[in-house]
């Protein structure tokens, strides 16, 4: 069955998994708007766990393609806010504001445009990712926030063949999207990224996920830092050597630190000039 099935063939689906689904992982992003900076933010709830925890913040979301039975279908991660986390009666939306990434697992990035495209759908209104990279598309409101100020809605999320193409290929595909509300007040939140897994074994997603926390992590008080414990030092010296001679996909917290995705001699340069910078 493909992204455009039925919308009864989907319900049908949605119905009879229900029951398996109450076991699964189920993660969804975590909305409140921050006291001091007066801006929406983001984490991640689990409401899988006991208590539903959060964890706060969190911009990188994961989530398998399939498992309400379509293989190219999700209507996760949703969006939740507990009573009093938002504004009463706030709309919440969002925008898309890159094309669709695919994971290059030999280079160990997300830097290339996919042929696929991923569409989201909700109360019967669609919108897709753009052809071109770092383009907007606007989106809808998601949903609107109760009168104590919860909020929990979901999107359904399409993933699209490229043309002429009967299936996506097998990958991790990457969605940015910003979240806004409908109150001029309160600023955007800052872009949350949705890794999409898409028939694959799962072994480089841990690696896609730390390579996008390199990418919007502020940059160290000490360049030589990859532990982040705030000096650079012999643990630093040591996890570089560790991973000394890795020439794809590595991430700076194995000792990529100039972010070529490999560990090398330009990076043990780099902790060298800064051995014994404190913050």
């Amino acid at each position: 069955m493909t992204a455009r099935s039925s919308s009864l063939a989907l319900c049908v689906l949605l119905i009879a998994s229900s029951a398996a689904l109450a076991t699964d992982d189920h993660f969804d992003v975590f909305l409140t708007v921050d006291a001091q900076t007066n801006a929406l933010t983001t984490g991640r709830v689990a409401f899988h766990l006991p208590g539903q925890p959060v964890e706060f913040p969190i911009r990188i979301f994961t989530e398998p393609m399939g498992k309400l039975g379509v293989p190219t279908f999700t209507d996760a991660p949703g969006f939740f806010a507990r009573v009093g986390d938002l504004p009463p009666s706030t709309l919440i939306g969002y925008d898309i504001t890159d094309t669709l990434r695919i994971w290059n697992a030999a280079d160990g990035h997300f830097d290339d445009p996919a042929p696929e495209s991923l569409s989201i759908t909700r109360f019967g209104t669609s919108i897709s990712t753009p052809t071109f990279p770092a383009t907007f598309a606007a989106g809808f409101w998601l949903g609107i926030s109760s009168g104590s100020g919860s909020l929990h809605d979901h999107a359904d999320f399409f993933l699209l063949p490229a043309p002429g193409n009967a299936d996506p290929q097998p990958g991790l595909y990457l969605l940015t999207l910003t979240l806004r509300t409908d109150n001029p007040a309160i600023a955007h939140a800052e872009p949350i990224y949705i890794v999409f897994d898409f028939e694959t074994d799962g072994s480089q997603l841990q690696t896609a996920v730390a390579w996008l926390d390199d990418l919007i992590s502020p940059p160290p008080a000490c360049p030589g830092d990859i532990n982040g414990d705030g000096v650079t030092n012999l643990n630093d010296f040591i996890i570089l050597a560790a991973n000394f001679g890795v020439t794809s996909g590595a991430s700076r917290a194995q000792g990529d630190l100039n972010g070529d995705g490999a560990v090398n001699l330009d990076d043990f340069i780099i902790l060298a000039s800064d051995f014994g910078c404190t913050e």
